[in-house]
């Protein structure tokens, strides 16, 4: 499951604001609350205002990740394509990666997709010419791309700030008004969030409201970095129903039912 939790964290960052709401989480017991600066505060509001006007996004995405164990220090990076829709009916996520790279090596290909539709959680190597379909939630209750995630991740543009308070030290790093502003988020210790990150901070698109460039440490020390260029917004092109990716004739393919709670 871990390799599963880490690809929808990773999914559900590069369409942060790409939602019309988010569920209430169970309060986490915590040893302080900060306060989110003015000029912070103002910036998270915009996005919130703002973020209704998202409904579908496209664009080409970089996933860097690099990981040090003490002994070497290894960069891979890869390259591919992301297409988000969302309805107050439906939302649907895919990424689409065509090429990787390790560290200062020549690029190779790499064809692998991840896509999301509020039930089924479906990875398609291209490589291998394997897929697995790992089912996240029940039919007649599917879970919003957000609603699954928002444990993991901070909700910038849905989160209300008593929440926010809550779970994050956030300072604003750098504004360009009308074009981008940088926030840093520390998650507050003993909340959801300090369990996956260390830190987090990221670069939004205040133009379209959408985020431009995220980065941070994860608990384990790994480091990542996800941007987005070339960003296609509210096209016709990126409806829900247009991004499903086609399992290829021969593939082994691997269904992996959901859970029942006890």
């Amino acid at each position: 499951m871990q390799i599963y939790k880490k690809i929808l964290i990773t999914l559900s960052f590069a369409v942060t604001c790409l939602t019309f709401s988010a569920d209430e989480q169970a309060p986490v017991e915590k040893t302080e609350k900060p306060q989110i600066p003015a000029e912070a505060a103002a910036v998270i509001k915009k996005i919130n205002q703002d973020a209704v006007k998202l409904k579908d996004l496209s664009a080409k995405i970089k996933y860097q990740v690099t990981f040090d164990n003490g002994l070497f220090e290894s960069t891979t990076t890869y390259l591919g394509s992301i297409k988000a829709a969302n309805t107050r009916e439906e939302s649907r996520l895919l990424v689409t990666f065509n090429s990787r790279r390790e560290d200062e090596l020549e690029p190779e290909a790499h064809h692998e997709q991840f896509y999301f539709d509020g039930v089924w959680l479906l990875r398609i190597d291209h490589n291998l010419k394997t897929s697995s379909n790992r089912q996240m939630a029940k039919p007649e209750k599917p879970m919003g791309i957000f609603e699954l995630m928002s444990q993991y991740i901070p909700l910038v543009a849905l989160d209300s700030m008593e929440t926010m308070t809550s779970d994050f030290h956030v300072a604003l790093e750098n504004i360009d008004e009308g074009k981008t502003a940088s926030m840093s988020f520390k998650p507050v210790k003993g909340s959801q969030y300090a369990e996956n990150y260390k830190q987090l901070k990221l670069t939004y698109n205040l133009k379209d409201c959408y985020p431009a460039k995220i980065s941070g440490t994860r608990a384990d020390g790994e480091e990542f970095v996800i941007e987005l260029s070339g960003a296609s917004i509210n096209s016709e092109k990126n409806k829900p129903a247009g991004i499903k990716p086609v399992i290829p004739s021969g593939y082994s393919t691997k269904t992996i039912p959901l859970k029942e709670k006890e």
